[in-house]
């Protein structure tokens, strides 16, 4: 007997069914960040309650107040390894959190990604962070309105848009991506996160600057940190195959 044609799936039915992956797939990923967003967005006011009621009569605070204290021994000690061992912690708590809200439960957690944040996490957040919010404090003294408002828009310009651009970029690259494919993916992606920045930081640094005392703001930034880490690790890693 004759064998007849074998059928093969129109192209324009092919195309279609690739659309419809790749439009799950985006819709996914957006709700993903939109979920990390609302995070930062409950995280920042949480941080804020807690950092503008330290000195309370209640235990919570009490307790806090003594975090605190043992937080600034650390940092007037040992200053460099404080923060660069904070800067691996938040980092890679922040990419923990990410993996579980955006990878499969099948595929488990990436123990190399993780380390890749945390050497990341040290140098941005564990040493150039810290040494410029320092900076930039006795740089712009004061806390009226007008020098809030130019440490706020300063740093916008240098991490808003630089500062999250080399994260992005370095986080990528460091995945195995070449560096211009690493580079190509953070000139798309910048703008979302730079507004997702202007924000949250924006938000948060007014009130850090005006309003949190100074020796609580090193805590409170850490926390925020390992918030925004979990986001930019959503973002960094977004079409990533491992």
């Amino acid at each position: 007997c004759t064998l007849g044609p074998i059928p093969v799936a129109p192209e324009g039915g092919r195309a279609r069914e690739a659309n419809t992956l790749q439009g799950k797939r985006t819709a996914r990923l957006k709700a993903q960040e939109v979920e990390a967003m609302n995070f930062l967005k409950r995280l920042l006011t949480l941080v804020l309650v807690l950092c503008l009621n330290i000195g309370g009569s209640s235990a919570l605070h009490l307790d806090i107040g003594k975090i605190g204290k043992l937080y600034q021994s650390a940092i007037q000690n040992r200053p460099f390894a404080t923060y660069c061992v904070q800067g691996a912690v938040v980092t890679a708590t922040g990419d923990v959190a990410s993996q579980m809200l955006t990878r499969k439960k099948e595929a488990g957690l990436s123990g190399s990604q993780t380390y890749h944040a945390a050497i990341s996490g040290v140098v941005f957040n564990g040493v150039l962070i810290p040494w410029y919010y320092d900076k930039i404090q006795n740089l712009i003294p004061g806390r009226t309105p007008a020098m809030v408002a130019l440490k706020v828009v300063f740093d916008q310009a240098l991490w808003g848009y630089g500062g999250n651009f080399a994260v992005i970029t370095i986080r990528r690259w460091m995945e195995g991506t070449s560096f211009k494919d690493s580079w190509s993916h953070a000139r798309k992606e910048i703008w979302p996160v730079f507004r997702s920045d202007m924000l949250v930081w924006t938000t948060y640094n007014t009130l850090c600057y005006g309003v949190i005392p100074r020796n609580m703001q090193p805590i409170s930034t850490a926390v925020m940190t390992a918030a925004w880490s979990a986001y930019l690790s959503t973002v960094s890693m977004k079409d990533f195959e491992h």
